[in-house]
């Protein structure tokens, strides 16, 4: 009897421990896809910046056409960035040639930003489908 009590003690500790608790900072799981010109984003970047400038930025890599990011509420102005090859560069000190990435979206996905979002516990999934200037 003691052993089943001890075993129900230590489950409910688990349990209220693994899901009783949530997310103490406020943050959660934002995710989603970004195309440009209806074709995936390969690999690239994401930034989500408050509009209130309030509160820290959030982001995280976009690979394959899909992002994930640990972020916060509110009215966000969002970033995305395209990386693709660019040109080998030779290094001095190395036989083998580096190759250098260049961003290939437009200003207008990035630091010309106007897309807004507003992220919050219930609206944290999203679609971008970025076009050419």
């Amino acid at each position: 009897m003691k052993r089943q009590y001890l075993f129900l003690l230590i489950l409910s500790s688990f349990l209220v421990g693994a899901y009783g608790c949530g997310n103490t900072d406020g943050r959660f799981e934002v995710s989603g896809t970004v195309t440009f010109n209806g074709t995936p984003i390969e690999k690239g970047a994401i930034t989500f910046i408050p509009k209130d400038g309030k509160t820290a930025n959030f982001g995280g890599p976009i690979v394959r056409g899909t992002f994930k990011a640990r972020g916060i509420p509110g009215k966000m102005v969002v970033q995305c960035y395209g990386f693709r090859d660019g040109q080998p560069m030779k290094i001095e000190e190395s036989d083998e040639p580096i190759i250098s990435q260049e961003q290939y979206l437009p200003e207008s996905c990035n630091k010309k930003s106007t897309s807004i979002v507003d992220v919050s516990a219930s609206n944290r999934k999203f679609t971008f489908d970025l076009k050419s200037e």
